[in-house]
């Protein structure tokens, strides 16, 4: 609910998580899906409302299994991959945090000053969720901004 959800679900809890998703919801108009897994891409094709679309990010080399074909067009779903960021997307998300119109505080695990940027890189869980402070210095570096 602090991050804005109406609903928390739990897929494991149901022998049919996207029939129970869709019964909870109505469906989807739009599915993300971000870890590249075939059963994530298969629970967010089964998610997904008449005329919905399931847009893959996650990258991964596991096939999924697609749902019978009358399926797919007789509800006029759509499945698209999505693969990096433009510029322009890159602006607007940088605008939107300006404008403090959306928090990703809770998704950031560290912040590093410039100095220390490479080093993240050789630890076993990489960079993700690093912000990186070009003019700071060090574990305090978000402080003030």
């Amino acid at each position: 609910a602090a991050s804005g959800a109406d609903d928390v679900f739990d897929p494991a809890a149901h022998e049919r998580p996207g029939r129970a998703l869709r019964a909870l919801t109505g469906g989807a108009h739009v599915a993300f899906e971000f870890v590249g897994h075939a059963a994530s891409v298969e629970l967010g094709l089964d998610s997904v409302a008449a005329g919905g679309r399931l847009v893959v990010v996650g990258v991964g080399l596991e096939r999924p299994r697609l749902p019978p074909v009358v399926r797919l067009v007789g509800m006029e779903l759509t499945v698209s991959g999505s693969f990096g960021s433009t510029m322009a997307e890159l602006e607007a998300v940088v605008t939107l945090l300006e404008q403090e119109r959306i928090d990703v505080s809770r998704s950031v695990a560290r912040h590093v000053g410039l100095d220390e940027a490479a080093a993240i890189f050789d630890t076993a869980s990489g960079p993700g969720r690093t912000v990186i402070h070009p003019n700071g210095t060090g574990a305090g570096a978000h402080v003030g901004t």
